[in-house]
């Protein structure tokens, strides 16, 4: 088995797209030649709850930085990440129809029914 040792290579790439429900995820990182990664990635839906991750991973780890407005997240840090936790205002969207109904009349009665033969 041989094996080759390459330098790091510096590199760049990244995408943004929104879907037809109008949510957007994105993620961009950048690479360089001392091995050093450095990006951003996230989403944001309809409603406009959104998460922003922020990291650098190096030679000493990965470290995060997370920007959000969603449901249940409090302000804080947890191992090496930090959590910047906002309130989220979301409108309130009406009712767009009734549950069906059914299209059936009930049997009126049961029981045996006679029978000649």
């Amino acid at each position: 088995m041989c094996i080759h040792s390459q330098p790091p290579q510096p590199y760049s790439f990244g995408y943004d797209n929104v879907d037809e429900f109008g949510t957007q995820s994105y993620h961009k990182e950048q690479g360089d030649a001392n091995n050093v990664k450095t990006g951003t990635y996230g989403y944001r839906d309809a409603n406009g709850i959104f998460r922003r991750v922020s990291y650098v991973a190096d030679a000493n780890g990965f470290r995060a930085t997370v920007d959000t407005n969603e449901p249940g997240t409090a302000p804080g840090s947890s191992a090496d990440a930090v959590f910047n936790a906002k309130p989220v205002s979301v409108p309130v969207v009406a009712k767009s129809a009734s549950a069906p109904v059914p299209a059936y009349a009930a049997p009126g009665a049961f029981g045996p029914t006679p029978w000649s033969g």
